[in-house]
């Protein structure tokens, strides 16, 4: 019988922690299964933001470029929204409304757009420049300061949706502006492998109601 020495256990042992450590940490810093982006995948609330829609996927040097698109309760298209796949995380890079009265919207850099981390109580400030594109192009400085304010069970007529993310972001215009057509907090709650299941925007509030997320349907 081939019997190993207590080095070789050692060595063992340790090879096997790492290796434990690697894939423990790998979970905790994938973020993106809490808003999984694909072709075709959808998303229907109740609320005014009625439907969610990945249009349109494309790879691009290191990163995935996104084409997002967003209905009212109608079915009617309201705004269409990049969003960028870099490192593992996911980034909002553009806002373009379907009113002509509003601009069309770009950030630069990207802002986190699913949560930055897994970890309750973690915070991020980010500055971001807003660049506002109609007859003119204007810019202006954002901050953006998101919090991981709870780890906790979203429980909706659809079902229970364990250890959701709620992440709140706050958008706030250092400088004076005419139009501050970002500003205010939002809440989202993520679930793991579904995305958004419950929001509060500025502008509204709404549940999950269904979903498409690749072959999986929910409920």
């Amino acid at each position: 019988m081939f019997k190993l020495n207590k080095r070789t256990t050692q060595q063992i042992y340790i090879i096997g922690l790492i290796i434990l450590l690697f894939f423990n940490c790998s979970k905790d810093n994938s973020t993106m299964e809490f808003f999984p982006m694909k072709k075709n995948n959808v998303w229907n609330y109740s609320g005014a933001m009625a439907k969610i829609q990945v249009i349109e996927e494309k790879k691009e040097d290191n990163r995935i470029n996104y084409i997002v698109v967003y209905f009212d309760s109608l079915g009617i298209p309201i705004w269409k929204e990049k969003h960028i796949k870099i490192d593992d995380k996911l980034y909002w890079a553009t806002f373009s409304p379907q009113s002509p009265f509003i601009p069309e919207i770009n950030f630069d850099p990207p802002l986190p757009s699913s949560p930055f981390s897994t970890k309750l109580g973690d915070k991020k400030t980010i500055e971001s420049e807003e660049t506002r594109i109609d007859s003119t192009v204007t810019t202006t400085t954002i901050n953006v300061q998101y919090e991981i304010e709870s780890i906790e069970n979203v429980e909706l007529p659809v079902g229970l949706f364990p250890e959701c993310i709620k992440l709140k972001m706050t958008i706030s215009y250092p400088e004076m502006v005419e139009k501050p057509y970002m500003e205010g907090t939002s809440y989202f709650w993520f679930a793991r492998g579904i995305g958004p299941v419950s929001y509060i925007l500025p502008s509204g509030s709404g549940n999950i109601l269904s979903a498409k997320i690749g072959n999986r349907d929910i409920p």
